[in-house]
């Protein structure tokens, strides 16, 4: 049996572009593609407004609601690469909003990700 499951991050006031951008670099990294819902081989629709990668576990997907980063799964099949990838996409999103911040005061800014451990930050002022 499975069931979709709504995981709530502190994270509020999300923005859209930050959570895309994070979400498309998680899917990169794995090698996956987002799409906009998904219906796993347990018949749970998976719908979010940023997208779903449908290849971790049952599918794993990111919604801003009401201003909050939210996060959609079924990690029936799979929990370690769910939390894995909820992991990892969270440091995503971070790493994408500092640096989005950071470009905004215009430091010229880049970013390590090869570490699946650390995310790397650089600025430097324009």
């Amino acid at each position: 049996m499975s069931h979709l499951g709504l995981y709530k991050t502190k994270i509020i006031n999300a923005n859209y572009e930050v959570a895309r951008r994070a979400l498309e670099i998680l899917a990169g990294e794995l090698k996956q593609e987002i799409v906009s819902e998904y219906e796993n081989r347990w018949g749970v629709e998976i719908k979010a407004n940023v997208g779903v990668i449908p290849g971790i576990a049952d599918g794993f997907g990111v919604n801003i609601a009401e201003n909050e980063l939210q996060i959609l799964g079924d990690n029936f099949s799979n929990k370690l690469a769910f939390d894995n990838a909820r992991t990892r996409f969270l440091q995503l999103y971070y790493a994408v909003a500092l640096n989005t911040a950071l470009q905004s005061l215009g430091y010229e800014t880049g970013a390590d990700i090869s570490s699946p451990d650390t995310i790397l930050v650089i600025a430097e002022e324009a």
